[in-house]
């Protein structure tokens, strides 16, 4: 075992939480607690969120560490840069474990639906960027998930469309957010947003294992 993380809970200091936030925002917030209630090893797509972990110090150096996806072109805001570091671990056999009693409070501060917005936008980007940088998909492959992600991406913008006309707000954000996180996602894709000179320097001074 070279990893272990645990579980996150929110704590909004204080603060009551916003009325449009339902709970399948939490985890944009870094709200973690799907892996059960039993310690476990985690074998393939192993997830643990940043907060929350930790590595031994050889098996951090051998997978690169985080990213930074600033370096990139996305923003900061923007979660998920650890799924590369957890590939690279999976590629050397290394183990994940799961510590559900190991639990951190993750201090939200004030959070607005436009913040939210931004957020869900630069996820987007970020996560076409990591697919590119741990898949090395072809044209392709790319094409095909593109098409996939834009039939998506409209039915997402229905349901956000049927959410509001029902007058149910909280359900219609989520929607909406999902949408624009799978627009950016489009966008990644196609090249058309993030550093793709530096991605690509990047790639291939780290070839995949």
């Amino acid at each position: 075992m070279v990893a272990v993380g645990g579980r996150v809970e929110l704590d909004w200091d204080q603060q009551e939480k916003p009325a449009w936030l339902g709970p399948g925002l939490e985890t944009w917030l870094a709200a973690y607690s799907h892996s059960g209630t039993q310690p476990q090893l985690l074998e393939t797509k192993a997830r643990v969120i940043e907060c929350n972990m930790a590595l031994k110090r050889e098996a951090w150096r051998a997978s690169g560490g985080f990213l930074g996806m600033e370096q990139f072109g996305s923003q900061h805001m923007a979660a998920g840069e650890v799924l590369y570091l957890l590939k690279q671990i999976e590629r050397q056999r290394g183990k994940v474990a799961f510590v559900p009693g190991a639990v951190v409070h993750h201090h939200i501060g004030q959070r607005s639906w436009r913040w939210m917005l931004r957020r869900a936008y630069w996820q987007g980007v970020s996560d076409g960027i990591l697919d590119y940088l741990i898949n090395r998909r072809s044209w392709l492959s790319t094409f095909s998930r593109i098409i996939i992600d834009v039939a998506a991406m409209f039915v997402l913008f229905g349901y956000t469309g049927v959410s509001y006309l029902t007058a149910d707000k909280t359900k219609g954000l989520f929607h909406l957010l999902r949408a624009i996180r799978r627009l950016s996602l489009i966008l990644g894709e196609m090249r058309l947003v993030g550093d793709w000179p530096r991605i690509r320097s990047w790639a291939s001074n780290h070839p995949t294992s």
